[in-house]
């Protein structure tokens, strides 16, 4: 419905003339009568579309860190590694947080297979 109403406001029905209305009203015309203002936030929509901004990315980050430890063992590692400036404490941080999120997982898959042992029990011994 939107497309068919954009198509509409256009006398050949071209997304490119709708576009092309959107960047005028952007840009503005101080020549009109009276003259149009620039929209700045119009304009910011238009150039998003046009070169949306870049992401920002989690430095890549390298240090030592024991993949059988313990999680609070390797909590302790990357805190150790924030301590020491080898990685920032955001990085830190998300770290903790993604260990925190493994933890989680964990307990449920455990979970969800001692109440699967459980059922199972119960159904063999009735």
């Amino acid at each position: 419905m939107m497309i068919d109403a954009l198509r509409a406001s256009c006398k050949d029905g071209d997304e490119m003339e709708y576009i092309q209305k959107v960047i005028d009203a952007s840009l503005g015309d101080p020549l009109a009568n009276p003259p149009i203002p620039a929209n700045p936030q119009l304009m910011t929509l238009v150039l998003n579309r046009i070169e949306p901004p870049m992401k920002s990315l989690m430095p890549m980050v390298n240090f030592d860190f024991k993949k059988g430890s313990s999680i609070a063992e390797q909590a302790s590692q990357v805190m150790y590694a924030a301590s020491k400036g080898k990685i920032t404490p955001d990085v830190a941080s998300m770290f903790i947080s993604s260990l925190s999120g493994f933890v989680k997982i964990v307990e449920f898959t455990e979970m969800v297979t001692r109440m699967e042992a459980i059922e199972k029990s119960m159904g063999e011994s009735s």
